[in-house]
């Protein structure tokens, strides 16, 4: 079990505590005071890895949260999100998360790679798009490809 601040381009956005037994990751909402499942970031956790993933320890942690450092959610826009939220049966308190023992520093193995794809691609819905692979933003080119037949006979507007 390990808690992590979640960054993107500098900047704090969320606090996550990943349960490693499950191999899920949960995001603190700070409006319900608790961690949630948060699939999303789970995604970038074992598969994507677009984020900056800090780990901190409990007493960190703590301080996050008391100091509010990560807003709440604007209950007029997000309502139905925070509903949602409410009702899910799966969350983790603070005392279970700040009572758990953090473990250094890891990556996901290569096993946890592949189980958070498998489980991403046989949860997605029929005919949904699915990012398989995601490429950092300078390594990122325009699609190119080139079509040429395999066999040495030309066709009829002379092409091979």
């Amino acid at each position: 079990m390990s808690l992590c601040t979640v960054s993107y381009l500098d900047q704090d956005q969320r606090l996550a505590y990943e349960d490693t037994q499950a191999a899920r990751i949960y995001a603190y909402v700070p409006n319900l005071g608790r961690f949630v499942p948060h699939p999303q970031l789970g995604r970038d956790f074992y598969w994507d890895n677009e984020l900056d993933w800090t780990p901190i320890d409990a007493a960190t942690g703590h301080g996050i949260v008391e100091v509010g450092q990560l807003g709440n959610l604007d209950g007029r826009r997000h309502s139905y999100l925070l509903d949602e939220l409410t009702a899910e049966p799966d969350h983790k308190t603070l005392a279970e998360v700040f009572g758990a023992q953090p473990v250094p520093e890891r990556t996901p193995s290569p096993q946890e790679f592949t189980a958070a794809k498998i489980h991403a691609l046989a949860s997605a819905a029929p005919g949904k798009w699915l990012t398989y692979k995601v490429y950092d933003r300078d390594k990122r080119k325009a699609a190119r490809f080139v079509a040429e037949p395999t066999s040495s006979v030309s066709s009829p507007t002379g092409l091979r």
